[in-house]
Order: structure tokens, then sequence, then C-alpha cells
């Protein structure tokens, strides 16, 4: 069936959240469990790997076999700090780990390594500009993984918190990863009519959420999976 999508439950939602702002966001994220495993991740490694370690633990963190929170709290008990590689710190914990859909991952890690991908040499420019990221990871995996290249940006963000104690400021053309939460949530508010599973219309909803409540995207995605999923779905263990 085709995507509608609700203009209504677009106004309602970003009147919502420009009535909350985007400081509660910011208390909300500092409780959340991925940030809490992020910053277990930087009292673990040097500044060079926890960042490299970090966004390509995101770029890999599909199709996993649990809770992303408990990816994050098992990828910081487990990782190796002895390693020098960061793309072999994080192959080393798809094996043990035994991740799913494991030749995927570790061919899309790969893709990085050609690219010579690294934060720190633009560290100061992905810090200023969230954007070049995306498209610097987006250009080494030929644009696929839409969802995790938005994670990957987000994770950097919450890795910069760790690290220095400060958030960066997030764009509003970055989207919103569509996951199975995000899915589930537009679809309980009515954002989107519950056939519809296309994540680029479920996408475009919810920018037209962020432009109007001047929240990007990334914090919107805070806000879903801290506080509206689990209103909404309070036993569930998705």
């Amino acid at each position: 069936m085709r995507c509608r999508i609700n203009k209504r439950a677009i106004i309602c939602m970003a009147l919502t959240l420009r009535s909350i702002g985007i400081d509660y966001i910011y208390r909300l994220e500092n409780e959340d469990r991925q940030l809490i495993s992020i910053k277990a991740l930087s009292s673990k490694f040097n500044v060079d790997l926890f960042y490299d370690v970090s966004v390509l633990a995101a770029m890999v963190a599909y199709r996993l076999r649990g809770t992303g929170e408990s990816y994050w709290s098992d990828f910081a008990e487990m990782s190796k700090a002895k390693m020098d590689s960061p793309y072999d710190i994080v192959e080393d914990f798809l094996i043990a780990h035994k991740e799913l859909a494991i030749k995927g991952k570790i061919s899309r890690l790969e893709k990085l390594r050609k690219s010579d991908f690294t934060i720190m040499k633009n560290f100061d420019l992905y810090k200023n500009d969230p954007k070049k990221l995306y498209d610097t990871l987006s250009y080494a995996v030929k644009g696929s993984g839409k969802k995790t290249l938005s994670f990957a940006v987000k994770i950097f963000y919450y890795s910069v918190l760790a690290r220095e104690n400060k958030r960066i400021a997030l764009p509003s053309n970055i989207p919103i990863p569509v996951d199975r939460r995000i899915i589930k949530v537009s679809k309980a508010i009515g954002m989107i009519n519950a056939d519809c599973a296309e994540s680029k219309k479920i996408s475009e909803a919810w920018g037209a959420v962020s432009r109007l409540s001047n929240i990007p995207p990334l914090n919107i995605d805070s806000y879903i999976w801290l506080k509206l999923y689990k209103v909404l779905y309070q036993n569930s263990n998705d």
C-alpha cells in the first residue's frame, strides 16, 4: 500500500518538541545507555583509537543480535585495547560477538579501510560540520546503508560529548536513522499509515518535524528512543 504522511500528526509532534525544548532532550541523552557505553570506551582507548573504533562500530551496527544498548555495552566490555588498528578491533569484536551478517559487515569495514578513513585526519572539520563526516562515510561505502551513516554521526556526537564533555551542533540535513523503533512509533502516533514500510517516506516525515520544531533529526531520534518509544511500548524488549 502507498505510504501516506499525516500532516496533522507532524504538526502535533513538532509543537510537542518545541514545547519541551532541546535542553530536555539533552537531559535524556545524558542518561542514554549507549552514551554510558561510549564513555566506557573513552576511558579504554587513546584518543585516536577511541573516535575511530566508535564510528566504525556504528557503521556496522545493523541486523544486531540484541538491542542497540546491549551491542554497545558488549562492545565496550569486549573490545581489545591492546590492538593497534581500529579496524581490527571492530572486526575482532564482530567475530567474538557472533554478529549476524558478519560477511557484509566485514566487507563494509574493508571499504572504509581502503578509503584510509580516520576521524583524526579531519577531526576539527567533522566537529564543526558533522555533515562532512556523513558525506565522507557515504563516499567510502558508495552510499549504502543510509541508516548507519546517520547513526555513525550520532555516535561521533556522543563520542565528543564523552571525551570533551561538550556537544557539537548537529545539522538539520542528516536524516533520522529509520529503524524498527522509529517505524513503530511513526505508525503508533499516526504520522504514517499502518502499512507503510518506506524508510524514505518516514525519514521525510521526521524531517518535516525537525524543520517545524527547529530540533535536528538526530536529537529527535534520541527523544523517540529514550522517551516516546518507552511511553508507547513500556513492556517491549525490542
